[in-house]
């Protein structure tokens, strides 16, 4: 993602779409963006006991891995 500026804020999240022998499932993760860079895009993957998804994310996906989303979303903020 050459050239690409994050264009995200706190309170948004991303929603990742994955593929089983279910078919099509979406998950989505809290974006957690950095007050000191905007180089790169990063997500919070909780480790649930039973999160399929997020198990998936932190033992089977390596750093630089192509994933498919469906865009930012959100705008959950306390005033």
């Amino acid at each position: 993602m050459e050239g690409w500026k994050s264009v995200y804020r706190s309170g948004q999240f991303i929603t990742l779409v994955f593929y089983n022998y279910l078919g099509e499932q979406r998950r989505s993760f809290s974006l957690s963006p950095s007050p000191y860079t905007d180089d790169f895009l990063s997500f919070t993957v909780k480790k649930p006991d039973n999160g399929e998804f997020s198990r998936q994310l932190i033992y089977k996906t390596a750093e630089g891995a192509v994933l498919e989303t469906t865009g930012i979303s959100g705008y959950f903020v306390l005033p």
